[in-house]
């Protein structure tokens, strides 16, 4: 109930860096992304203020890094993401996510690698850490690869995937020529909600003509 949440420390008039932070979930689940930035800061100007060190966990730097990543600010998202590795070096969760965006974004791919197989070391039928994998070896044009991964992917996967997976699974079958089966994915990422549905759109619009 996150209305309520924020409705109730409405009325406070000071808060601690913990309420800020809460604020900024709340605002997060309510799709307020630039609400949920602001909470964010001054969260870490109350916790500096207060020398409140502890406030900065593993938690704290990956919804950070989260929330900036959907905003686009995708420096300071690895930026974020890469503190919470340092303070959990063996988290598989903050490798998983430091390692994916780096690929979604074409930075250190071999790094990428490495810190998405260290999180399928842990958790070898996660299937988002088996789409990551799938998505680093797009990324680096090994697409027979990416192709075993994806399918091995949307195996593992719950019945109705992530449309991020999907649109990916669309990708990875485009770049090793499959095109009904890319198509058939684009279709399903647009029918499931994904976000750039202009750009799916013009994926579709551009599968070449079969003889």
């Amino acid at each position: 109930q996150p209305e309520n949440a924020l409705q109730v420390m409405e009325k406070l008039t000071r808060l601690p860096a913990e309420g800020h932070f809460m604020r900024s979930h709340a605002f997060k689940q309510l799709k307020k992304l630039e609400d949920a930035a602001r909470e964010l800061t001054l969260a870490e100007e109350a916790a500096v203020q207060s020398k409140n060190d502890g406030f900065f966990t593993v938690d704290f730097f990956l919804f950070f890094a989260t929330l900036c990543e959907e905003l686009g600010l995708t420096e300071r998202s690895i930026e974020k993401a890469r503190k919470a590795l340092e303070l959990t070096p063996d988290d598989p969760v903050c490798a998983n996510f430091l390692g994916y965006v780096l690929a979604d974004h074409e930075q250190e791919l071999e790094n990428a690698e490495k810190l998405v197989e260290k999180a399928l070391l842990a958790d070898p039928e996660n299937y988002a850490y088996l789409d990551s994998m799938a998505w680093v070896y797009y990324r680096q044009k090994r697409f027979p690869e990416a192709l075993a991964q994806i399918d091995k992917t949307l195996r593992f996967a719950d019945k109705n995937p992530d449309p991020i997976i999907i649109d990916h699974a669309g990708d990875i079958y485009a770049a090793n020529g499959l095109w009904l089966l890319a198509e058939k994915c684009w279709r399903e990422a647009l029918v499931s909600g994904a976000h750039d549905q202009e750009a799916i759109q013009r994926k579709i619009d551009s599968i070449p003509d079969t003889p």
